[in-house]
């Protein structure tokens, strides 16, 4: 048996009450209770987390160039593949209540990442295109998320704080952003096989030092 295909035959053992697939595209899951070991390992090196967890194995990711963006969306391509990330200016900060201490609400739901501050922004969509298969992201797997930082302008080249990578078989594609900032800032990856969206992962984002 290969050896991806016996690490999850052994996850699968490990976790026979994995939830029902639209259950689970509804849930956020962090990178501890991700139980498929080889996607759990390829989390571990996308965008900002191998500065917090100091993987000791080496990268197999295939990261998606950026190809343009801006403080509203960023847009990755490469052959075969594109991905699209966009945001809105939010304009009823009034209606988010709560404190940092305690949680923000929106209509009595939880929100995440927002910051204090007069501007605000809203996650709006979340798009993989692979070799010509449109799959959109759930508005419940992003609608909840304020305050995305996307892509900044840069000295020389844009300053990028999402990222789109695919496994080296090809098989699985991931979505990683950055919302909120200092204490609220968390990681959001998107996680998709087979052109098919699985399910969301958010851990907070912990800058060493």
């Amino acid at each position: 048996m290969p050896v991806l295909s016996a690490q999850r035959a052994i996850a699968a053992l490990a976790f026979p009450a994995a939830l029902p697939l639209f259950a689970l595209q509804q849930a956020s899951l962090s990178l501890e209770e991700v139980h498929d070991p080889v996607v759990r390992l390829e989390i571990g090196h996308l965008g900002p987390y191998p500065e917090m967890l100091r993987p000791a194995e080496a990268s197999t990711l295939q990261e998606v160039p950026l190809r343009s963006g801006s403080a509203l969306y960023s847009e990755f391509a490469a052959d075969g593949i594109r991905v699209r990330i966009e945001a809105q200016p939010f304009a009823h900060p009034a209606w988010v209540k709560g404190n940092v201490r305690q949680g923000f609400t929106l209509e009595r739901s939880p929100v995440l990442g927002w910051s204090p501050g007069e501007s605000h922004t809203r996650l709006s969509r979340v798009e993989l295109v692979l070799d010509g298969l449109v799959t959109e992201v759930p508005e419940a797997a992003f609608t909840d998320l304020f305050d995305p930082r996307l892509c900044e302008p840069g000295p020389i080249a844009p300053l990028r704080f999402a990222t789109a990578a695919r496994s080296a078989d090809g098989w699985r594609v991931y979505v990683l952003a950055q919302v909120g900032q200092g204490g609220q800032a968390l990681l959001v990856t998107w996680v998709f096989e087979d052109g098919r969206y699985l399910y969301r992962v958010v851990d907070p984002f912990r800058t060493n030092g």
